[in-house]
């Protein structure tokens, strides 16, 4: 089920956004791989770094929480070594 289920490294984007105050980042990974999910805000700076371990394949999520951010424009970048995506989200107060 597994093997049908994840065939691509896909990131699923964020649920809620626009969110307040936490969101959950999700993303399928057809092999095991060293995952790395960073955020940053519009000026391109770190925020925080999610994950940055090796993964098991299947269906991942990870939650971000925002209490001690400003509201506004936020990006997110998954990397492997085979692939690489950044989506925004939007952080309301």
């Amino acid at each position: 089920m597994i093997e049908i289920f994840c065939k691509s490294l896909r990131l699923l984007g964020n649920y809620p956004n626009p969110f307040n105050p936490t969101t959950t980042i999700s993303f399928n990974l057809p092999k095991q791989n060293h995952v790395k999910i960073e955020v940053f805000n519009y000026r391109g700076e770190t925020v925080t770094i999610l994950l940055d371990n090796l993964v098991s394949v299947g269906r991942h999520s990870v939650a971000f929480n925002t209490s001690n951010l400003p509201r506004g424009l936020y990006f997110y970048r998954l990397q492997t070594q085979e692939f690489g995506q950044v989506n925004k989200m939007l952080l309301t107060k």
